[in-house]
């Protein structure tokens, strides 16, 4: 490193004396500033890859070795899980005689094509709720 007094001498040589001392700690700074630029490229890259974990890219779990999931700080309530007592339910319940029957016939398996007069005939129900006073009965024959 320089002192003081080796700057003055280089000055009280001339001009040329002070661009030969400078040029190359230009070029040095150029090179330090470039090295900067990378190492912090790689710092990033190397943060972004410990901050990716199978919650929150497509990682599975698996590779993350052993890892234990925080607890919640969350109390457990007194409640059950479910409907409380009190609560109004809102069940669908079948009916003798809906308003309206509707029968399904397909004439092949919407899956592998095999027509479905060969097979033996299937009786399932399904229910949709339309508005509140029509309940349709869906019977598949």
């Amino acid at each position: 490193m320089m002192t003081h007094e080796d700057i003055q001498a280089v000055d009280k040589q001339g001009p040329e004396a002070v661009i030969a001392l400078v040029e190359p700690l230009c070029l040095l700074i150029a090179q330090h500033q470039e090295q900067i630029a990378q190492l912090q490229a790689q710092v990033q890259a190397l943060e972004d890859r410990m901050a990716t974990k199978s919650r929150n890219s497509s990682k599975p779990p698996s590779s993350e070795g052993l890892v234990t999931q925080t607890r919640s700080l969350r109390q457990p309530s007194q409640r059950k899980p479910g409907g409380q007592p009190g609560h109004p339910g809102a069940t669908l319940h079948q009916v003798a005689e809906p308003a309206q029957r509707v029968q399904h016939a397909p004439t092949q398996c919407a899956a592998c094509g095999t027509a479905l007069s060969e097979v033996a005939r299937m009786h399932a129900r399904a229910f949709w709720v339309g508005a509140p006073p029509v309940v349709r009965a869906c019977k598949r024959v």
